[in-house]
């Protein structure tokens, strides 16, 4: 474990003159087929794996804060976009990750009539339930470990979903895809369930100047927070 650790830290401090970058990265879903499944549910995946191949993810930051998006030229009002984004996993106009205040930032996406745009600044704490495997593989020419965790689904039928990340310490940015992060390394590889997300090229830069800011409208309030609001609203539509 300890040369483990040493490896990783030597990969970080090769890549020490990165001060920016901009990576793009596909969706790809590996659903498995079950009897059980109902007709629509079939129907959706379907759409999903044909629509993946329309849709391209930017993530892109210094060492301070990143903004993971829809690239902006992707047509995102489709209906069969929009479930292929649902299912994905992808329902906001953008994440943001504060790493000095350990913070995942996102304004609530419209939802027909129980939120407005932007109506709620939501944070939380980042992701850092990791396990660090002891497993490298090279991709794409990158050295790069492995890393397990879990998410409380929120959900009773299914109540955690895991994560898979594949990280790379010679890229030296502590973030990933759909707002994880807080590895020693970029995330190039993330798997939730079905669902991967996997980069597909990146760019740095020389200086720390990125072109976008945090957001700052809407009610300040936590995911949990959010959710039993969301979950009233419903109840009383």
């Amino acid at each position: 474990m300890k040369k483990f650790i040493f490896l990783i830290i030597l990969l970080s401090n090769l890549a020490f003159s990165q001060k920016s970058f901009e990576a793009t990265y596909k969706v790809e879903f590996n659903f498995e087929d079950k009897e059980e499944q109902n007709a629509i549910v079939k129907r959706y995946k379907n759409i999903a794996i044909r629509n993946s191949k329309k849709i391209e993810f930017t993530l892109k930051g210094n060492d301070k804060i990143s903004e993971f998006s829809i690239k902006k030229n992707m047509v995102n009002e489709d209906k069969n976009v929009k479930i292929t984004l649902a299912l994905a996993g992808y329902i906001n106009d953008g994440l943001y990750q504060d790493i000095e205040n350990g913070l995942l930032i996102r304004n609530n996406p419209e939802s027909s009539r129980l939120t407005a745009r932007n109506e709620f600044l939501i944070k939380s704490p980042l992701f850092d339930d990791w396990e660090l495997i002891e497993e490298s593989r090279t991709i794409s020419e990158n050295k790069c470990f492995k890393a397990k965790g879990k998410i409380d689904n929120n959900n009773e039928v299914k109540k955690y979903q895991n994560i898979t990340a594949w990280y790379c310490p010679g890229i030296n940015f502590n973030y990933g895809p759909l707002g994880f992060g807080n590895l020693p390394g970029l995330i190039v590889h993330l798997k939730i369930d079905e669902t991967n997300y996997i980069l597909k090229n990146i760019r740095f830069g020389d200086k720390n100047n990125v072109d976008f800011e945090l957001p700052e409208k809407g009610m300040e309030i936590t995911e949990e927070e959010f959710i039993k609001i969301f979950n009233k609203r419903m109840e009383e539509f």
